[in-house]
């Protein structure tokens, strides 16, 4: 459940930390750290984006957050990044994060999330009822690999 504090649009408010849609700034701090922890380039995508921050209280910093695309047409969202800082991991936050982006995403009207999960983060969207497509799992089975697993394949949910 969303409310507005302060003309920000909060969708999950902790007594530590709070999940807001970010702002322009916000973007780019996003994706500077999106850099440093995920990956060395993160380049904007095209089209309608979901960009989730999470704000740190005590510090008022930004400590991690999601990045989507949205499909609106053909009611699909393409999960881009999630990021959560070090010393923040371990507490849910990830957790919090994909919640609140999937709620998000519902009230757009999406009904479908793929996502590439990197292999420090796919055991949380396991976690949170994503599964690899079954085209993926029809490969991992001809394979004889483990669905339980990391494998740089992508992941999918319906929500």
């Amino acid at each position: 459940m969303s409310q507005k504090v302060a003309s920000e649009r909060i969708l999950y408010n902790s007594e530590r930390y709070y999940i807001k849609e970010a702002n322009s700034s916000e973007t780019a701090e996003l994706r500077e750290m999106f850099r440093k922890f995920v990956v060395g380039c993160w380049n904007p995508s095209p089209g309608e984006n979901l960009i989730l921050v999470v704000i740190d209280k005590e510090k008022n910093r930004l400590i991690g957050g999601v990045e989507g695309n949205i499909d609106t047409e053909n009611r699909k969202a393409l999960g881009r990044g999630l990021v959560v800082l070090p010393e923040f991991q371990g507490k849910g936050i990830g957790t919090k994060l994909i919640k609140a982006a999937e709620e998000e995403l519902k009230s757009r009207g999406v009904l479908y999330v793929k996502t590439l999960p990197k292999k420090e983060s796919w055991k949380i969207f396991k976690e949170n009822g994503y599964d690899w497509t079954p085209f993926v799992k029809l490969e991992l089975a001809r394979k004889g690999k483990d669905e339980n697993e990391f494998h740089d394949e992508f992941m999918e949910k319906h929500l």
